[in-house]
């Protein structure tokens, strides 16, 4: 999931910044594509193991010292289940659905607030282990985008770790289209990333639509 939100992050920060000369909001992505680009690093190293490439020859293709290439990857080596094939897999299980009371009027971390907006969500956890948090836009609150940090405190309160996906239903011209609306990655920081959501589907959770 970060590899694929992490390319996403990369594109859109590429587009604002080539063509609308949006410095800042290209950096806001920025994080997710970096971290997206961890992933993909691990993830090329330790398909490389497997197929008994050396850590030396992996530390030249990476411009690195051997050591610290051991270093950094060793441990995650030992893992079996650090690189997940998604092609095949079990569908995602819903492990809650609820109403997520997100607090105004403090700061955007704190669990208590003057007033509360309330959410639904549910939360999907993938057969490789990680969770995604759906989040459903409510016509009468603060938008999805512009309540995006207090949302995304609320969620890692009630599902730590958990990737948290809009659900535009609204109209609004946000994300890709798909089974209840229209569904995009929350930065986290007041915007959001487009989602592939036959990606997901390879994942085991399958949002698009089934209308041609």
């Amino acid at each position: 999931m970060s590899i694929g939100k992490g390319l996403s992050a990369f594109e859109e920060a590429s587009r604002r910044l080539l063509e609308p000369g949006d410095a800042t909001g290209a950096l806001t992505l920025i994080a997710t594509a970096r971290a997206g680009l961890d992933s993909l690093t691990e993830a090329a190293v330790l398909t490389a193991r497997r197929k008994n490439v050396s850590w030396g020859e992996i530390a030249t293709a990476l411009g690195l010292s051997r050591q610290s290439v051991h270093a950094r990857y060793r441990d995650h080596e030992r893992d079996p289940h650090q690189i997940e094939d998604p092609m095949g897999a079990t569908p995602a299980q819903l492990e809650v659905t609820t109403v997520l009371e997100v607090p105004f009027g403090c700061p955007a971390d704190s669990p208590e607030g003057t007033s509360y907006q309330r959410y639904p969500v549910e939360v999907y956890r993938l057969a490789g282990g990680e969770r995604i948090a759906i989040v459903g836009d409510v016509y009468a609150n603060t938008s999805l985008m512009n309540a995006s940090e207090r949302i995304m405190a609320t969620v890692q309160r009630l599902a730590p770790g958990a990737h948290v996906l809009e659900l535009w239903r609204h109209g609004s011209p946000s994300g890709t289209q798909g089974k209840k609306g229209r569904y995009a990655w929350s930065s986290g920081t007041g915007g959001n990333l487009p989602v592939d959501l036959n990606q997901l589907a390879r994942f085991g959770l399958d949002l698009r639509d089934d209308e041609p």
